[in-house]
This record gives C-alpha cells, structure tokens and sequence, in this order.
C-alpha cells in the first residue's frame, strides 16, 4: 500500500527577528515538524524495508529569488551513529520556482533511523516550508506503519506519548499523549530504535519499554533496549484497534542503578493491517487548546507546549494526487468545568472542504469524500463554541488511496460563458488473444486443432504428440 505522509514546517522566529539559518536543519519527514536543527529526536524508524517516492516540497514566499535549498532524504543504517545523504533530494530554486519535486524512489532498510533536511545552498534561505511523500513496503503490500514519537531524555520515569504527532517523550502526563483512530486496523508489531551519545561511560545500561494502551488498557509487549545502537522488533501482537478507539503510547525508561539516563534519542514504529486495503490514517497530537478563538494545526510534531497557531499560513501541510480524505475524527479530555464543545474544519487549500464536525461529547464524527490534488494545502481549523474550558483536544483523518491515482483526470475551465462538461468512462474490457492450434503430419496436438481465447500475458503450454512411425520435426510459430 502507498501511504500519503503530509507534513509542513514553520521555522520559528526567536524575538520576532528571523535568524541566518545557514547550517543544516531537520525535521521529521512522516510526521511534519518544525526545523530545529537536531538529530536524533527529528527521525523516524523503519519497521521494514521501505521505498519513500515522489517527495514534493513547497516553499512559501518567503524563499526570496536568489535563495536555494535542496530538500534531502538522511539515512542512519542499522547497527551505525552517523547519518548519509542518500542522494535522494528535492532541490528549491527561487530563481526558477518555489516548487520542487524527487525523481526515482529511494529504499530504505529496516531499522533504519531517517530525516529530512533542510541544506542551504550558496548562502541562508528561511522560509516556511510544506511537503508531502509516499511510501510504500518493499514486501507485503497489505502492510502500512504508524511512526510514533521520538523521545530525548534524561530522566527515568515513566512517558506517555501519542503516535504520527512526532511528539517528543517529554510530555509525562497521559492525556498529553492521546491519539483517535479514525479507522480501524491490527497492530501487527511495534520496532524501536535508540542510541546514546558518543560520550556515554562504557557499559552504560538503559532499559526502555513501550506499552501500547488503547482506551485506558496496556498490551504488554515490552520491548527493551539495553546497548547503544540495539533495535527490537515483535510481529504478532494482533492488537486490533477501531474507528474511535482513543490509542497512546506508554514508554517506561530506568536504569539498573536508579540513577540518570545519558541524553538518549530514537523512536519507535507500528506496523498494522488495515481493516480495509488502502485505508490508512492520518493522526493529530494532543494540544491544550485555547480557549478563545480559531487556531489551526496540521504539521502533527507537537513539542511539549500548545501547538495551534492563530495563522493557517503557519499550519500548511502538502497533499498529492491519488487519495480521498473521508472523514475526520475528534476528540477532547475534559478535566472540569462546563464544556462548551469545539468546531473542526478541514481547510484545502485555505478554503473549507466541507469536512468539519461539531464536538459536542467526547468524540465526533464528520464524514465527506475530499479529493486531493497534487499540491494542494491542507490545515485543520479549531474553533470553541459555547463556554469554552480548557482542554485538551486531538484529531484523526481517515485517508483512502485511490489505485494510486492512476484512475483520475483533471482539466482546468475559464468560466466566461455558461458551459457544459461531461465525463465520459469507458468500460475496461478483458484483452485477449486467439491461438491457432493446427497438425501438418499425422499426430495430436493439446490444445486440439482449431482456435482458443487466452488473456493477455498469459502462458499457455502447448503439446504436439506424432503418431506411430512418425517423429517431432519442428514448430512453426507465427
């Protein structure tokens, strides 16, 4: 199954003045993220080998004309510290276009820790930034994965921490780190993926366990790590989770001595079967919300502080071609007070899709067929109604890839005059051809003598058998 992964960035300006970004920054290539020139706890894990393909990247107006940036693809490899260029790039020239795009695809093995960064080229470039990337399993094309949080920390204890948001395991309160399953699947195995820094004492030990726990109960499968570089991966868990099921990540970390942990960084990943083939989800964190007037999110990397913005032109994500977005889920933790409810909408392209619910209990549900186009900009609009309280409030869209976009047409019309436009299908009818089996001699021939229908690409053995006192000479084939 080929995943759409839309993300965005909004690069962040320290006391309103934009900085020199001139050195490298990353951010998490599945989850959306804000650059912030980190490593570790920018990436995601790979639970199996996996091809990422047709990386488009959108710079906003920002990028002045005399600015590049080259949008690439960074690999750490199992067993390794270090980070590669894997050659796998889109490159931003603001003389040309605020638009690029990859070519080919790259693969990516298992356990592989990835990023994409933000490399200036020929001086800084600083610019809000939206992409979008499929990806696909090398094997088993039923499969998808959730990327979960990647954690930085230094304290034992334990975590919790909602998956696709890109979340860092800073957050400690459960409600923090909830997610809403917009559609249902089974998770098949979960793979972590941790390091410690160079400097570590030798034979330093950490051990790391995740839970995951699905409307308030834990699945124990406890996976540890106790070395620098160790990897750990479970594939028969079949947890089956359902559209609505409220879904977090428990992470206990601790130390044999009961004292600090080194600085650690890593992440860990689901794989899951969908219910139905193609059907995969696109999940929001968890965010305290304001309490008063519309804000807007859809990059999923939420830090450790409210993550809605009062301006969508800093919530924009990248869409492509070849997927329907059918509904929207949402959800709230009401801690105490009168709960006035909150209103989502999904913006494409700046503009309501018609795609929004009310929340008036805990979990609502909004159910429309948003097509996506190549290119197009999504954000979710948030908006309290009634008397608003503070809460906590996360989302989840539930996505349908159509054939991979193969079976779509687009054409663009100048409404000057009243026109008329109609779509014309054709059937696809089954290609076949027509063999011609026929003896010279005496013998058999299996298929008999006369004519037979078989479907394109199929193979078809043939068999000539002579009669006694006769011998095979040869085939004539025309």
């Amino acid at each position: 199954m080929k995943q759409l992964f839309p993300g965005g960035v909004y690069q962040q300006v320290p006391n309103g003045v934009y900085p020199p970004h001139s050195k490298p920054v990353w951010a998490p290539l599945l989850n959306g993220g804000i650059w912030d020139g980190t490593d570790w706890d920018s990436c995601q894990v790979a639970p199996f080998d996996m091809s990422i393909s047709n990386l488009k990247v959108e710079a906003s107006e920002f990028m002045g004309p005399s600015r590049t940036n080259e949008m690439r693809i960074i690999v750490c490899p199992p067993g390794d510290k270090e980070f590669y260029d894997s050659g796998f790039n889109a490159t931003l020239d603001g003389m040309v276009s605020k638009r690029a795009e990859s070519v080919g695809r790259l693969t990516i093995p298992k356990y592989s820790m990835f990023a994409l960064e933000s490399f200036p080229i020929g001086g800084v470039s600083v610019a809000e930034y939206w992409w979008s990337c499929l990806t696909e399993p090398v094997a088993q094309p039923n499969l998808a994965f959730l990327p979960a949080s990647i954690y930085l920390s230094e304290l034992p204890g334990v975590y919790y921490a909602s998956v696709s948001d890109g979340s860092n395991w800073i957050q400690k309160t459960e409600s923090e780190g909830l997610s809403i399953m917009p559609c249902g699947f089974t998770i098949l195995g979960a793979v972590i993926r941790s390091t410690l820094p160079p400097n570590t004492p030798p034979n330093t030990t950490a051990y790391i366990a995740v839970y995951p726990r699905i409307n308030y109960e834990d699945y124990s499968i406890g996976l540890a790590l106790t070395d620098s570089n160790s990897h750990a991966g479970v594939f028969d868990l079949n947890i089956h989770v359902n559209a609505g099921d409220i879904f977090t990540t428990k992470l206990i970390l601790s130390k044999p001595d009961g004292g600090s942990l080194p600085c650690m960084g890593g992440g860990i990943s689901y794989i899951i079967e969908p219910d139905v083939p193609g059907e995969f989800p696109i999940l929001g964190g968890n965010y305290e919300t304001p309490l008063q007037g519309i804000s807007y999110h859809f990059p999923t990397r939420a830090r450790h502080y409210a993550d809605w913005e009062n301006t969508f032109t800093k919530r924009r994500c990248g869409a492509q071609s070849g997927y329907t977005i059918e509904q929207i889920y949402g959800a709230v933790q009401v801690p105490t007070g009168i709960y006035g409810g909150r209103e989502l909408n999904l913006l494409l392209n700046e503009v309501p899709s018609g795609l929004e619910t009310t929340i008036t209990d805990q979990v609502a549900i909004g159910s429309k067929d948003v097509l996506l186009n190549d290119w197009d900009r999504l954000t979710v609009m948030h908006e309290p109604i009634g008397t608003p309280v503070d809460s906590s409030l996360f989302w989840g869209l539930k996505v349908k890839e159509n054939n991979g976009g193969t079976n779509m047409e687009t054409t663009t019309i100048t409404m000057d005059a009243d026109k008329n436009i109609t779509a014309v299908m054709e059937e696809d009818l089954p290609v076949s051809f027509i063999l011609a089996t026929s003896i010279i001699g005496q013998g058999t021939i299996d298929p008999a003598p006369g004519l037979h229908a078989y479907p394109e690409g199929q193979v078809v053995t043939v068999t000539a058998t002579p009669a006694p006192g006769w011998h095979f000479k040869e085939w004539l084939i025309a």
